[in-house]
């Protein structure tokens, strides 16, 4: 699979990230979480079918539309995309980790930033519109009969993998909605009735989290509901993302001042801290490697009390890491409920409704997984 390590530029930053390029792919796409902490603004949407391999239509789908600057990771070399948001992209690829094939590579001039044995998520995917302006045409036969080929941001590697990762395949294109086959529209996968076995394995898998989650909450001294975060298989590790976290805060802080909102804003973390909902981290512990979770202001003028207020960002991961999000399971959708709630309310005569005072933040989580949720002020 032809892939590219390459830099993306956003309002709030610049990432390194890998790319795939995929002529099978119709449109090109950028990862959620990525756009996210870029703070990318959207330029307008579409709904998109899918039709994947074996024939398989997924239903219809929005998508939110941007434009980013794709980057050689060294600057020599960039171009424009009109990319659609997409929560995952695809399963791990893997990367050139072939220490012959690199010195072959080297002897020819020919360097890619692509290398290693691990399989960092993919964030960017390059479809059929924006792979005219990519190629440039050069390729270079290799000796294990791959071939090298050239983009205007660099070198990938293209042929049959080795057969430890012959397993890994991929093919995307779409269709929208507007072009579809009207009788299509009514396909019960479509219109998202799926078959009955999926449905049990996915109500099987919320079941067994919320079953975990019930088995591991207490009750403190004050009323207040311990909790642990929620680990898909146990316990994984994340990287320490504290440099991400350091220029988001440092480019949201300028913004801020400039507006004249920056005490607001800190009054806010002042509050939270003489309340016991979040503490410093002891000077002791700051050596050990955590995890930050970068946040920025959502403004809501119209609010007389909530004008100002915090956004944590748990979808952002490090370079070659995955996110808090991608680590913890979801859970039952409680979302769904809302129709049956609504639906019962003209059963009675009383309705009651309230508005639960910073009820998400009235939880108080285990020690041990308290490093995983620091932040920056």
């Amino acid at each position: 699979m032809k892939t590219l390590e390459v830099r993306i530029e956003g309002p709030e930053g610049i990432a390194r990230v890998r790319e795939l390029i995929d002529e099978g792919s119709q449109r090109s796409y950028i990862k959620r979480s990525l756009m996210s902490q870029l703070g990318l603004e959207a330029e307008g949407g579409e709904e998109i079918i899918h039709s994947l391999f074996s024939a398989v239509n997924t239903s219809a789908q929005h998508h939110e539309r941007f434009k980013v600057t794709n980057q050689n990771v060294k600057g020599a070399g960039h171009m424009r995309l009109t990319v659609l948001d997409q929560v995952k992209i695809c399963e791990r690829i893997p990367r050139v980790e072939s220490d012959t094939l690199l010195k072959e590579l080297n002897h020819k001039g020919i360097f890619i930033q692509d290398v290693g044995s691990d399989f960092p998520d993919i964030k960017l995917l390059i479809g059929a519109d924006s792979f005219q302006g990519l190629m440039t045409g050069q390729l270079v036969d290799l000796k294990n009969g791959l071939t090298a080929g050239e983009t205007v941001l660099g070198w990938t590697i293209i042929g049959k993998p080795s057969t430890a990762h012959e397993n890994i395949a991929m093919t995307v294109t779409n269709m929208s909605i507007c072009s579809s086959n009207v009788q299509q529209l009514w396909d019960l996968e479509t219109i998202g009735i799926m078959d009955p076995a999926q449905v049990s394995t996915k109500k099987e898998k919320e079941e067994a989290a919320k079953k975990r989650f019930l088995e591991n909450i207490s009750q403190s001294r004050d009323g207040r509901y311990k909790v642990g975060l929620p680990w898909i298989n146990g316990k994984q590790r994340i990287s320490d993302n504290r440099q991400v976290a350091e220029a988001r805060l440092e480019s949201m802080s300028k913004k801020l001042a400039l507006q004249q909102r920056l005490e607001s804003y800190g009054k806010i973390f002042k509050a939270w801290e003489i309340e016991n909902i979040i503490e410093v981290v002891p000077e002791e512990e700051l050596k050990y490697d955590s995890h930050y979770i970068p946040h920025r202001a959502v403004l809501k003028p119209e609010s007389t009390k909530t004008p100002i207020r915090p956004v944590f960002d748990a979808s952002c991961g490090g370079q070659r890491s995955p996110s808090l999000n991608d680590c913890l399971e979801t859970g039952p959708n409680l979302m769904e409920l809302i129709p049956a709630v609504l639906m019962r309310f003209p059963k009675k005569k009383y309705g009651i409704i309230s508005d639960v005072r910073k009820a998400f933040q009235m939880m108080d989580v285990k020690k041990e997984d308290r490093d995983f949720l620091r932040f920056l002020w």
